[in-house]
C-alpha cells in the first residue's frame, strides 16, 4: 500500500525524469510522447494504490458470491448476490470490474429488485460468449409471492435488458445451479425447493430463454444441487444434498436414481479428486462440529466414502479449486469469522485447515468463490460476510503467493509452478522493485537474442544478454546498476527484449 509520502515520491521521479528529458535536448514531441507515459504510469499508480486498502463498501446482506470475465477483457470480474426481503426493492446484484491486476472498480454497477439471491452465477445463455447473470426474483404486487429466475443479459459487457421467467411454485426456491442438461450444446437451468421437496429443470432454447420448470418430487428436503457428468458418458447428471443424498443419472430419456449418502450433508462439490479421471463427490455434514466427507467414484455409479477431515469448528459453504497447483482440487470452506483452506493429501483425505479471519465477525457464515484475480496463474480467493449493515470491509480478496499460501494485497508476476509462461514471452517482476528485478524470457526457437535496459529516450543503460539461445526460458536479474556498475536514479526503465523474429518491451519503475 502506497502511503502519501510514496505518491509524492513518485511525482518526484516523474518531474525528476522529465527535466532528465529537457537536459538531453529532445524534441517537442518525443518530451511529449514520453511525458504521456510517465503521467499514465502514475495515474495507474495512484488508482491501483488509492484501493489497495482493498476495502469495497458494498450493500448490506451479501449471500453470494461469483467471479466471471464479465466484459471478456482478459482478466475475472466479480457479482456478489445480496438477500432483499419480500416487499423491498434493496441492491440485490453487484458488479465489480476488474483493473486487471486484482483491483476492483469501487463505482460498481448495481440492480434493485425483490429476491434473496442464493448462489447467483453468471454463464452465457444467448451464445454471445458473454456471461449473463442469474438471479432470483420475487413479485408481490398482488399480495401472493410469485417467483422468477430472472436473467439479466450482458450485451458485450453492459446490461441493460432482462427477463423473467416463472418457477411455477409457491414455495421459496434457494438453491440452483447450471449445466448443459439436454445436451444441445447450450447451458440450462437447474432449481431446487426445500420446502416444496422438489427439484426441477429449465432448458434453454440456445437463445436464453427458459422453459418452464420439469418438476421431480423427492421424498425429503433438497439443499443442495449440482450438476456434472458422473459416469463420463458426456451427460451431465444430477446431484441433491439434504437428508438423504441422490445421484440422478441422466440417461438421455430420464433420470435413474440412486442414493449415495443416508447421513445429512448440508453442501455437496463436485470435482475429480484423486485425479482418476472421473469425478468424485466431497459433502459436509456441520453441526457441532465439522466432518468432510469424500466419496470416491468407483466407475460403476457406485460410491465409497472416505472420512477426509474432522474439524472441531462449524465450517459451511464449501467450494473447490486448486489453490497450490498441485492438480488436486483442495477445499475452502467459510464460517461467521473466517476463512479455512483445506489442501487435498491425493488420499481422500485433507490437511488441517490454514485460516484467514475477516475483519470483522457476522452473523451469517460467509461465502467464497476461487478464480485467478491478478492474472499470476495461480487460483485467488474471493470471501464475503453476509452482515445487515452496509460495511466497507464485506468483501475480502486473499492473493494466492504462488504456494497456496495467501495475502491481502495482489502479488504482482508470481511464478506459477505449472506453467511460466502463457502470453506474452517477456515477464518481470515485482514491479515496481527496489533492489532487484527478475527478468524472465521464453524463447521459442533458435536466435540471437539480446536483453537491455534503456532510459525512456533509449539510451542504454545495461545489457543483460547479448548471445544465441536455444529454444527454453531464460532468467536475467537487473539491480538497478549500469554498464559501468554505477547505482541508476530511481525512475522509469524500458526492459528491452530483441530477436531475430520480434521486440519487445516492459516498462519497470525503480524506486
Amino acid at each position: 500500500m502506497k502511503t502519501k509520502n510514496q505518491h509524492i515520491q513518485i511525482i518526484f521521479i516523474i518531474i525528476k525524469s522529465i527535466l532528465h528529458l529537457l537536459k538531453k535536448n529532445i524534441s517537442v514531441k518525443k518530451l511529449f510522447f514520453f511525458s504521456i507515459i510517465l503521467v499514465s504510469f502514475f495515474s495507474i499508480s495512484f488508482i491501483i494504490n488509492n484501493n489497495s486498502k482493498l476495502n469495497y463498501r458494498l450493500p448490506c446482506c451479501i449471500s453470494s458470491i461469483f467471479s466471471a470475465d464479465i466484459d471478456l477483457d482478459g482478466d475475472n470480474d466479480l457479482i456478489t448476490g445480496h438477500a432483499t426481503g419480500e416487499g423491498y426493492s434493496d441492491t440485490a446484484i453487484v458488479i465489480l470490474n476488474n483493473y486487471g491486476n486484482g483491483y476492483f472498480n469501487q463505482n460498481y454497477n448495481s440492480f434493485q429488485y425483490t429476491g434473496y439471491q442464493y448462489e447467483v452465477f453468471a454463464v452465457d445463455l444467448n451464445s454471445n460468449n458473454y456471461p449473463d447473470i442469474v438471479s432470483f426474483y420475487t413479485d408481490v404486487t398482488s399480495g401472493v409471492p410469485i417467483r422468477y429466475i430472472r436473467v439479466l443479459y450482458n450485451n458485450y459487457g453492459t446490461f441493460g435488458q432482462f427477463a423473467d421467467f416463472p418457477m411455477n411454485i409457491s414455495e421459496p426456491v434457494w438453491a440452483k445451479t447450471y449445466g448443459d442438461i439436454d445436451g444441445d450444446n447450450d447451458v440450462d437451468i437447474m432449481i431446487a425447493s426445500s420446502p416444496g421437496y422438489k427439484w426441477g429443470i429449465m432448458t434453454n432454447d440456445g437463445s436464453g430463454i427458459l422453459s418452464a420448470p420439469e418438476y421431480y418430487d423427492m421424498d425429503y428436503a433438497p439443499v443442495d444441487i449440482e450438476c456434472s457428468d458422473m459416469n463420463n458418458d458426456n451427460l451431465k447428471d444430477i446431484i441433491i444434498a439434504g437428508t438423504d443424498n441422490t445421484l440422478f443419472l441422466n440417461t438421455g430419456l430420464g433420470f435413474q436414481e440412486m442414493i449415495f449418502e443416508w447421513s445429512h450433508l448440508q453442501e455437496v462439490e463436485i470435482d475429480d479428486f484423486n485425479n482418476d479421471g472421473i469425478n468424485d463427490i466431497v459433502g459436509i455434514e456441520s453441526f457441532w462440529n465439522t466432518s468432510l466427507f469424500i466419496y470416491e467414484n468407483n466407475w460403476d455409479t457406485t460410491f465409497t466414502k472416505h472420512t477426509a477431515l474432522v474439524y472441531d469448528s462449524v465450517l459451511y459453504n464449501p467450494v473447490v479449486g486448486d489453490i497450490n497447483n498441485d492438480s488436486l482440487p483442495d477445499v475452502i470452506c467459510t464460517s461467521f469469522s473466517g476463512v479455512f483452506v483445506l489442501k487435498n493429501n491425493g488420499d481422500y483425505t485433507l490437511k488441517l485447515p490454514d485460516y484467514y479471519p475477516f475483519p470483522i465477525s457476522c452473523y451469517v457464515a460467509g461465502y467464497a468463490y476461487c478464480s485467478d484475480l491478478n492474472n499470476d496463474g495461480c487460483m485467488d480467493i474471493t470471501a464475503v460476510l453476509h452482515h445487515p449493515t452496509e460495511l466497507s470491509t464485506q468483501l475480502m480478496t486473499l492473493f494466492n503467493d504462488g504456494t497456496g499460501h495467501f495475502v491481502q494485497t495482489p502479488v504482482t508476476e508470481v511464478e506459477n509452478p505449472k506453467q511460466k509462461f502463457q502470453n506474452p514471452i517477456l515477464k518481470c517482476f515485482p514491479n515496481p522493485f527496489h533492489k532487484k528485478v527478475t527478468i524472465l524470457v521464453k524463447i521459442e526457437n533458435k536466435t540471437k537474442a539480446t536483453v537491455r535496459i534503456t532510459e525512456l529516450t533509449g539510451r542504454e543503460i545495461k545489457t543483460l544478454q547479448e548471445s544465441t539461445l536455444k529454444p527454453g526460458e531464460y532468467e536475467f536479474h537487473w539491480d538497478g546498476t549500469n554498464n559501468t556498475g554505477q547505482m541508476c536514479p530511481n525512475g522509469l526503465y524500458f526492459v528491452l527484449l530483441e530477436t531475430e523474429q520480434m521486440t519487445e518491451t516492459k516498462i519497470i519503475l525503480f524506486n
